[in-house]
C-alpha cells in the first residue's frame, strides 16, 4: 500500500493555510479524546441524520495509523506524489465550484 505524503496536524494546518490564504488555529487534542468524540458522533448519527467526517474509524486512523513507507513505489515504479498544498488547493477549489463550500471559505484555492 502506498500512502503518499504523511502530514502531522501542524503540517496539515500549514498546507491549508497555504491553500486558502486564511489563518487557521491549531488546537492540540489528545488522540484518546478524538477517538471518544468519534465514537460519540457515531452513536448520535444513529439517531440524528448527520453526515460527519468525525467518526470513530476516521479518528482511529488519524491517531494510530503509522506512516507508510513509500520508498519502494518511488524507487521501483518511479511514483511521485503531488505536494499536499496542491492537492488541498484543487480539492477546496472543486468543493467551492460545486457549491459545497463558499468562495470565502475557499480563499486562495479558487483560480483568479
Amino acid at each position: 500500500m502506498a500512502g503518499g505524503n504523511h502530514l502531522t496536524a501542524a503540517e496539515v494546518a500549514q498546507a491549508l493555510r497555504e491553500a486558502t490564504g486564511r489563518h487557521l488555529a491549531l488546537v492540540p487534542v489528545p488522540g484518546g479524546v478524538l477517538r471518544s468524540l468519534g465514537r460519540t458522533a457515531d452513536l448520535v448519527s444513529r439517531v440524528v441524520p448527520l453526515h460527519l467526517v468525525l467518526t470513530e474509524a476516521a479518528m482511529q486512523y488519524y491517531t494510530q495509523m503509522p506512516p507508510s513507507d513509500d520508498r519502494p513505489s518511488q524507487r521501483d515504479l518511479g511514483a511521485t506524489y503531488r505536494p499536499p498544498a496542491e492537492t488541498l488547493r484543487a480539492t477546496i477549489g472543486g468543493l467551492a465550484r460545486v457549491g459545497r463550500i463558499t468562495n470565502r471559505q475557499a480563499g486562495n484555492a479558487l483560480p483568479n
